[in-house]
């Protein structure tokens, strides 16, 4: 389940970036998808919403991707993204994961389609997570995106509801 919310994102943690995101990207089917502008994705983590990622146009790639900088941190050697983030990002045409180590200024990629192969699901607080080594992605040059101003907050998914025997 999800809770769109369109309010200012305030510039802090992975919500800080620049310019406005706009774009759009290929989903299936042919169709144009507009990621205009970008959005930064939150969940419910810690006891307040934390920013996860963004989905954005990647500059010079110029597709929708889940984008998730990393500043200020020590070393990185694998990441996450809880499994909500991962079926927003698909739904709205994103088929790469880039991963942006700002302080070491690199760039590496992944396939939205290998988290699952690659990774592994554990829980993280309490809600499942897709984690996957550092290792496992490719070197990319360097992207940047638009500074994001709206936020979607997605509430974790739920188990599908079942119809319970009478007797």
């Amino acid at each position: 389940m999800q809770q769109v919310m369109k309010q200012p994102a305030t510039p802090r943690g992975l919500a800080a970036g620049r310019g406005s995101g706009q774009g759009t990207a290929a989903v299936s089917g042919g169709q144009e998808h507009s990621i205009t502008p970008g959005v930064a994705l939150e969940v419910w983590k810690r006891s307040r919403w934390c920013t996860i990622a963004k989905l954005v146009t990647a500059l010079p790639l110029g597709e929708t991707a889940l984008a998730m900088p990393y500043r200020h941190r020590q070393t990185v050697n694998h990441v996450s993204i809880p499994p909500v983030v991962l079926r927003y990002a698909r739904e709205r045409g994103a088929r790469r994961w880039l991963v942006r180590l700002d302080t070491e200024g690199v760039c590496y990629t992944l396939p939205l389609a290998d988290v699952e192969r690659l990774g592994w699901l554990k829980p993280s607080d309490g809600q499942p997570e897709w984690f996957v080594p550092l290792g496992r992605f490719r070197p990319i040059a360097w992207q940047d995106w638009e500074y994001v101003e709206a936020v979607v907050r997605l509430l974790p998914e739920q188990p599908a509801a079942r119809q319970l025997p009478l007797w």
